[in-house]
């Protein structure tokens, strides 16, 4: 499934907290997986964008119009599937319980879910809860929970209140036939759809840790459904913010996980990395604008095995390669091993390091998941992959854009790892092997060393017309670590993550590169350059996972 939000008035997400509640929104929710003309409705025009309201909608699908007969539609391409759910959009209160505070807020118990409803507490009786306003995305429900329904508090911190029930409205699943739309220059146009689950649930999630002041902190935990896999990937998600001098740091951390223990702790749940409650370097982040009114443009991916994507924290920029964009993957990959051989292929990682940086500045904290690079040789990177013995080894490609040093595992195509020789040595060995020693050989085959111009410098495969090379990120690793080696381990690869290549390294622009996109068949792969860096190995494409 794949969910763009660009743009004003379009659901991007308006804080940190906003967009971990989107992506678990998006995770736990049904997307459109089909979609046909009902009625072509009038005065439509090719290009059109309509989207498909629903009170169970929590992020719209939108779909294109591609093609048109006297302005009526004739047929539609899905751009975002949506996030639909039988959602609960109301409550009243039936047994208000006692020790409660305005602001708390209210989980409710029961019933078949990939996601649970939550309300906020808006007024007391007394210290028993009086009133409630919905809060975050409703849920997602396959069978809703008896009313009254129990209720626990999940955050923030104030408060011991217990025993309120509520009387709860959903807004059921959205149907499959004649369906209204709206947008676009026409009106009138109805679809039939059919819906296809995203693909994790939620095994935690709470608004009650407390970091830096603050007590409503969230704390996720997805686990995925990994179909025909007996062991699921899980990934936690913290949120939290870092006060320095003058200036605060919103982030939500990611934690790659193998189980999850809702009676624990998520800084004590089994073999994890990016542990919560260090926040400290070397961990997984996804920094946000300390501008807390900025709102993010975002691009996500899910499925069953893994969710990753882009987001924004420059949406106001009037050129889009000024834009920000912060890179992360968590889940599984497509593995080249069978599941006994590898039975947790987990990669995890995110555009920064350290939790105390500046992600509008360009600095060695931050990489991207082509460069995987790392501010010291002792330090970790920003990305990590789980190996066959349970280790978590991490990926690094090189140093502060300088020699390379031996790590365990490297990112290709572009990977220059060094192998240790039998005398303590380092050997440099480059994955992408060519005649010069270096991998500038394949960029100059299938891209452009030349940014003088204000147009898109992609190159298409020689021979061919308008025909890209999105190159798999793939994870690369040494066997072993005391021994030279001569042969690289292909560990597998980053699911709908592609390396694009577009620069020589220089600052110049490409007027509007990124978020434009290159299609390969009915695929389309979306474009993002690799934040602020002006180093090598700059553009990244996801696959529209429609």
């Amino acid at each position: 499934m794949w969910q763009a939000n660009v743009g004003s008035g379009s659901g991007r997400a308006t804080t940190y907290k906003d967009l971990l509640t989107k992506m678990v929104g998006f995770a736990t929710s049904q997307g459109v997986d089909t979609v046909a003309v009902n009625a072509g409705g009038t005065g439509y025009v090719v290009g059109d964008i309509i989207n498909l309201p629903h009170a169970g909608a929590f992020l719209l699908a939108r779909f294109e119009v591609l093609t048109v007969s006297a302005g009526a539609i004739t047929s539609l391409r899905i751009v975002s599937n949506g996030a639909y759910g039988n959602r609960g959009t109301s409550a009243t209160v039936s047994a208000g319980g006692s020790n409660y505070a305005v602001g708390n807020i209210l989980q409710v118990q029961g019933g078949s879910y990939r996601c649970r409803a939550k309300f906020s507490v808006a007024t007391l009786s007394g210290s028993a809860v009086a009133t409630v306003t919905a809060f975050e995305d409703g849920g997602a429900y396959s069978s809703t929970p008896s009313n009254p329904a129990a209720t626990t508090k999940v955050g923030p911190t104030a408060g011991t209140g217990s025993g309120c029930t509520l009387t709860v409205t959903y807004s059921g699943l959205i149907g499959s036939t004649n369906l209204t739309t709206a947008g676009g220059t026409g009106t009138g146009a109805t679809v039939d759809i059919t819906l296809a689950q995203t693909g994790a649930t939620e095994e935690r999630n709470d608004n009650k840790a407390t970091f830096n002041s603050l007590t409503d902190e969230k704390e996720v935990v997805l686990k995925f459904d990994a179909t025909g896999r007996t062991n699921k990937p899980y990934v936690g998600f913290c949120t939290g913010t870092t006060t320095s001098g003058i200036n605060t740091r919103p982030f939500i951390a990611i934690i790659g996980m193998i189980a999850h223990n809702p009676a624990a702790a998520m800084s004590a749940q089994p073999n994890i990395v990016g542990t919560p409650g260090t926040f400290s370097t070397d961990g997984i982040y996804m920094m946000t604008d300390e501008n807390a009114a900025q709102e993010m443009d975002f691009w996500i991916t899910c499925d069953d095995l893994r969710i990753g994507g882009v987001y924004n924290i420059n949406s106001g920029a009037a050129n889009t390669d000024d834009g920000q964009y912060m890179q992360w993957y968590a889940g599984f990959m497509d593995t080249f091993a069978t599941e006994s051989e590898n039975p947790y292929p987990m990669f995890v990682g995110a555009t920064s390091r350290d939790r105390s940086v500046d992600p509008s500045t360009s600095q060695i904290n931050h990489t991207g998941l082509a460069e995987c690079l790392a501010p010291t040789a002792a330090s970790s990177p920003h990305y990590f992959y789980r190996v066959e013995t349970g280790t978590w080894v991490n990926i690094q490609n090189s140093v502060n854009f300088g020699n390379d040093v031996y790590a365990p595992s490297g990112m290709g195509p572009m990977c220059k790892l060094q192998e240790p020789t039998s005398a303590g040595g380092l050997t440099p060995l480059e994955w992408v092997a060519t005649a010069t020693g270096s991998p500038l050989v394949l960029h100059n085959a299938i891209g452009s060393t030349s940014r003088g111009t204000v147009t898109r410098r992609l190159l298409p495969i020689p021979g061919t017309v308008d025909h890209f090379f999105p190159i798999p990120l793939t994870v690369i690793s040494h066997p072993g670590t005391t021994t030279n080696q001569v042969q690289d381990t292909v560990r597998g690869q980053l699911r709908g993550f592609f390396w694009q290549y577009n620069t020589d390294g220089s600052a110049a622009t490409i007027t509007n590169f990124s978020e434009d996109y290159i299609t390969i068949g009915s695929d389309r792969y979306r474009v993002f350059h690799n934040h602020v860096q002006t180093a090598l190995y700059q553009f990244i494409a996801i696959k529209e996972d429609v």
